[in-house]
């Protein structure tokens, strides 16, 4: 799960145990905005450069990707 949803400065993802691969941001028009291939839930993805609007957070695993609408306020 991503959270807080809407956000303002942080994004912070709970992965329950699952191995996350690669962590991708991408804006409403498909821009990519942030990639990391490491996921440190505790300092979370800052977010407070971004513009305010719709972005989708990817999560890539060993078998899938999980994407995930977050609102920037």
């Amino acid at each position: 799960s991503v959270f807080p949803n809407p956000a303002n400065d942080k994004l912070f993802i709970q992965t329950n145990g699952i191995s996350i691969l690669k962590i991708e941001l991408v804006d409403f028009t498909g821009k990519l905005v942030y990639t990391s291939n490491s996921l440190n839930q505790n300092n979370g993805i800052d977010i407070s450069g971004l513009a305010n609007g719709i972005y989708f957070v990817k999560a890539y695993t060993a078998n899938r990707i999980l994407t995930t609408k977050v609102i920037k306020k």
